[in-house]
């Protein structure tokens, strides 16, 4: 447990902005009080398709790529019979 507070320090203390720095104590509490605990395994046979997220370049945001690439994968997933996916 003591990596992953000093991994949420780090976190803390590189994010850039207030509500980021709140997004990360919060999932700091989260871990601790153990609320994501479900075994990987039975989280992947309900939500085979797995989405990775990755902050891009500012100049990027706003231009509503996310949205699109969302909704193409979502339709892609939909149109081969994926049942779930998780990020």
């Amino acid at each position: 447990m003591v990596v992953g507070v000093l991994q949420m320090r780090l976190l803390v203390r590189e994010a850039q902005t207030l509500k980021d720095k709140r997004h990360v104590i919060k999932g700091l509490r989260e871990r601790l009080r153990h609320e994501f605990n479900a075994p990987l395994n039975d989280i992947i046979a309900a939500y085979p398709a797995h989405l990775h997220t990755n902050i891009g370049d500012p100049a990027m945001r706003g231009l509503g790529l996310g949205g699109h690439m969302m909704r193409a994968l979502l339709d892609y997933l939909r149109q081969n019979g994926v049942k779930g996916v998780h990020l």
